[in-house]
């Protein structure tokens, strides 16, 4: 684990404890050290976000932290949030039995954005577990055997509830007023996403901490830069701009959800390019014959972003996040070889569209 590799660290380079600010080059650690910095790196992560109904719940509510941590599955769960950690979790608790239902006040599963997948989205997850999509939930209260959720029109009874409504970063309480860093109204410090550079500070912010986004493989890679910056700032170099990586997000739900380049966009003037993978062939003999893929493309032929919900779209996201990275035509990225039969048919079939477009 982190920690533990954490633990691994030459004590002489370690400083154990709770660290604040005090001033644009100055930190304290508990009571026991205070230290001045050329640079420092702030990559203190997140915590989950408890909406306020929920606040009084006491052992019958459960966060993305501790839900891991119980010993026997509830008869019942609320989860309130349907993004890519709150779907996961509700639809492995709905499989091992759990009477699942699932709340949010968005119309979106796992990230989607397009009309058609979300409406695709809506409709098979549905049938494992209970949607309250458009619902906020405004009231929560604990008795005896459970808790009771309110929202406009509505109420339920459950065993347990889930928090999985997002994971602000740990900026506060940490001195960060005091460094000079320009701080947003919940306290977070402006940052070039680039060199990962705090504005009004030589602070690097990283991960979670900055809220960007927050996946594991974007994470470790600014956790690479904003160490080099910091080394070049103590030097009295200037801090390097890598170019970003493609947004890319997965959720592991089945069936699996990518997102790519930021997706569905209403506002751009893009081409699109379908595919249904419910009459796919290698999606039939999978016995997976569900959901679809969306390409998006510049008027120009550049595809610049995807969308996709079906089988294989942790694999399919990949092919597509490095295609948009580099920046392919859709009528070059036409011309690779599909093999039959499998599932990257789905996308020569979407590309196709598209370059007919072209045409």
């Amino acid at each position: 684990s982190v920690f533990e590799g954490l633990d691994r660290l030459p004590a002489e380079t370690r400083l154990s404890g709770r660290a604040v600010f005090e001033g644009p080059d100055r930190l304290r650690i508990d009571d026991h050290t205070r230290l001045h910095f050329k640079a420092a790196v702030l990559a203190t992560g997140s915590s989950p976000s408890v909406p306020d109904p929920l606040q009084d719940l006491g052992h019958r509510l459960l966060t993305t932290d501790t839900v891991f941590d119980i010993e026997d599955l509830p008869a019942s769960l609320a989860v309130l949030g349907a993004g890519p950690v709150g779907l996961e979790l509700a639809q492995a608790m709905a499989r091992l039995g759990v009477e699942t239902q699932v709340f949010d006040p968005g119309d979106s599963l796992g990230g989607l954005s397009d009309p058609d997948l979300k409406a695709a989205a809506r409709e098979i997850f549905s049938q494992a577990f209970t949607l309250h999509l458009g619902t906020k939930v405004e009231r929560g209260r604990a008795d005896d055997d459970g808790a009771r959720l309110g929202w406009d029109g509505g109420e339920t009874r459950v065993e347990r509830v889930l928090a999985a409504a997002g994971r602000p970063p740990n900026v506060r309480g940490i001195g960060l007023e005091q460094t000079g860093a320009r701080l947003d109204d919940r306290g977070s410090p402006a940052h070039d996403p680039r060199s990962l550079l705090c504005e009004g500070a030589t602070i690097l912010i990283a991960g979670d901490a900055n809220a960007d986004r927050p996946v594991l493989h974007e994470a470790s890679r600014q956790g690479r830069i904003a160490g080099r910056n910091a080394a070049r700032i103590a030097a009295g170099e200037s801090a390097e701009r890598p170019v970003r990586w493609v947004a890319l997000a997965m959720v592991f739900s089945e069936p699996q959800i990518a997102v790519i380049g930021g997706g569905f966009d209403a506002d751009a003037d893009r081409l699109v390019g379908r595919a249904d993978f419910c009459d796919q062939g290698r999606a039939q003999v999978m016995d997976e014959a569900q959901g679809g893929l969306r390409l998006y493309a510049e008027p120009d032929g550049r595809l610049a972003a995807a969308e996709l919900i079906g089988p294989g779209a942790e694999h399919l996201g990949h092919i597509l996040a490095h295609a948009v990275q580099d920046g392919l035509d859709v009528r070059r990225l036409r011309e690779r070889p599909f093999y039959h039969p499998t599932l990257e048919e789905g996308l020569d079939t979407a590309l196709s569209e598209l370059a007919d477009q072209l045409r």
